[in-house]
C-alpha cells in the first residue's frame, strides 16, 4: 500500500549477459524458463553469440522453426536491438540521438567548453573540397573523349548540362567536378539508350534516347562516389555522414567521432582553429574505419572479413560502372540472396551460417529479410557503415547485387 492506494505488483527477474553460458546451457535455460508456470515475468538479455545460427538467420523469415513442445511466437517475445522495421525512421532518430550524445561528451571536455564549443557541427565543416585544377582538367578531358569517340552532339551535351545545372542549383551545392562526373554518367546512359551509329552515319545527328535522361540524388551520389575513387574527392564528411557510418550503433559512433574530436582537440591545444575541412574528415574517418575493420577480434572474424571484402569489391566494381546503373545511381552495398534459398543456409551450410551469424552479431552485416524486388522476396546481406567507409561505398541503402549461396561459399574458400 502506497499513500493509501493498493497496488498489485508482479515480480520481475532479469538475467543479464546470458551469452556467457555455453550454447547448450543457454538453450536448456531458455526452454526451462519458457516451461515455467510461475507468475513471474522473465527477461533474458544476451548478445547474438548465444543464439543458434537458425535463431539469427531465420528470425524474421517464415522458415524459422520451433523446438518440440514449444512455440517461439507463443512462449517468447523477442526484442531485437538490430531491428529491420522502419529503417529510414531509425536512421533519422539515431542522428538526433547521436548528436545529443556528442554534445553531452563535448561539454565535459575543458578544452572545448572553455571556447564555447559544445556541438560537433561547430567544428565539422559541411562544404566539400573540390578536386585540384589539374584533376579537374583530366576529368574534363576524359568526358570530351567520350563525346568525340561516340559522336555525341554538342546540342545533346548542352541539353544535359542544362539539366545538371538546374538540379545542382536546386540543391544549393553547385560544384564543377560533380557536374562533370554526372555528365559522364549521363553520357554512358545516353549511349545505352540510343541505336549504335553506323560507320557512314552523320556523327552530328542528335538521336533521342528511347527513355528520357533525368538527374536526381542517386546519380549525384554515384558521381561523388566515382570522384572519391578516381580523384580522392572527400565523400565522408559532416555530422549526418558520421552518424550513417555508425549503422545506428552508439558504440560505433563514439569510436568514429573520437578520431574527429581528438584531431580538433589537438588543433586547439596548438592554438589553431578547431574546424576540420571535409578533406580532413574524409581522411580521418576512412583511416579509423580501416582500423576498426582490421581490429575485429571475434569468433570467425577471419571468415567474416573474407566475406565482407568479397562483397565490397564486387559492389565497388558495380558502383564504378560508367552508367551507374544500381541504386538509382548510388551503387550497391549488399548481396541479395533469394529468401527461399537463404532459408536453407542453416540446414545445408553450417560454416557459412556461423559466419553470417557472427557477422550480424558484431555489426559487420545487416540481414534485411523478405525484401521485395522484381516480384520476388530477397534477403540482403548488407555491409555495415564502417565497411562502406573503408571500401568507399555509398551510405545509401537499397542497391544490391543478385547472387546465390554458391557465390558466398566461393568467397569463403579464397585465401
Amino acid at each position: 500500500t502506497v499513500d493509501g492506494n493498493t497496488k498489485v505488483l508482479r515480480p520481475l527477474v532479469i538475467f543479464d549477459d546470458a551469452h556467457n553460458l555455453h550454447p547448450e546451457q543457454f538453450t536448456a535455460f531458455r526452454e526451462w524458463l519458457a516451461r515455467r508456470e510461475l507468475k513471474i515475468s522473465r527477461w533474458v538479455l544476451t548478445r547474438m553469440d548465444a543464439l543458434s545460427p537458425e535463431d539469427v538467420l531465420l528470425a524474421q523469415s517464415e522458415g524459422n522453426t520451433t523446438r518440440p513442445g514449444l512455440k517461439d511466437a507463443r512462449e517468447l517475445n523477442v526484442i531485437w536491438m538490430q531491428s529491420q522495421d522502419d529503417r529510414f525512421g531509425k536512421r533519422k532518430a539515431f542522428r538526433k540521438m547521436a548528436k545529443g550524445m556528442a554534445t553531452r561528451y563535448l561539454r565535459q571536455m575543458d578544452v572545448f567548453s572553455r571556447r564555447g564549443i559544445s556541438d560537433l557541427a561547430d567544428f565539422i565543416g559541411t562544404q566539400p573540397d573540390m578536386i585540384s585544377p589539374s584533376k579537374l582538367e583530366t576529368l574534363a578531358g576524359s568526358i570530351d573523349t567520350i563525346q568525340q569517340k561516340n559522336g555525341i552532339s554538342d546540342k545533346r551535351r548542352k541539353t544535359l548540362e542544362a539539366q545538371i545545372s538546374e538540379y545542382l542549383s536546386g540543391t544549393g551545392h553547385e560544384s564543377k567536378d560533380v557536374a562533370l562526373a554526372i555528365l559522364s554518367i549521363l553520357f554512358h546512359r545516353y549511349l545505352n539508350r540510343v541505336p549504335q551509329k553506323g560507320l557512314f552515319d552523320d556523327q552530328e545527328d542528335d538521336v533521342e534516347p528511347n527513355r528520357p535522361l533525368t538527374v536526381d540524388g542517386g546519380i549525384a551520389d554515384g558521381a561523388k562516389v566515382r570522384l572519391l575513387h578516381d580523384f580522392d574527392r572527400p565523400y565522408y564528411y559532416n555530422i549526418d555522414a558520421l552518424c550513417d557510418a555508425s549503422s545506428e550503433n552508439a558504440e560505433q559512433f563514439l569510436h568514429l567521432a573520437s578520431t574527429l574530436v581528438t584531431q580538433a582537440e589537438t588543433q586547439l591545444i596548438r592554438e589553431k582553429p578547431a574546424s576540420l575541412s571535409s578533406r580532413d574528415q574524409n581522411r580521418l574517418l576512412r583511416k579509423k574505419a580501416g582500423e576498426i575493420y582490421r581490429g575485429w577480434d571475434f569468433p570467425h572474424n577471419r571468415e567474416v572479413k573474407l566475406l565482407a571484402e568479397g562483397i565490397a569489391k564486387q559492389c565497388v566494381a558495380k558502383s564504378l560502372e560508367g552508367n551507374a546503373s544500381l541504386g538509382g545511381g548510388a551503387g550497391a552495398g549488399a548481396f541479395g540472396i533469394l529468401q527461399e534459398e537463404f532459408d536453407q543456409i542453416p540446414k545445408k551450410y553450417e560454416e557459412l551460417a556461423r559466419v553470417l551469424k557472427f557477422g550480424a552479431a558484431y555489426n559487420a552485416f545487416v540481414l534485411v529479410q523478405n525484401h521485395s524486388t522484381k516480384n520476388r522476396m530477397w534477403c540482403q546481406i548488407e555491409l555495415c557503415g564502417v565497411l562502406r567507409v573503408h571500401f568507399g561505398l555509398s551510405q545509401t541503402r537499397g542497391g544490391f547485387l543478385e547472387r546465390k549461396t554458391d557465390d558466398l561459399l566461393s568467397l569463403l574458400k579464397q585465401n
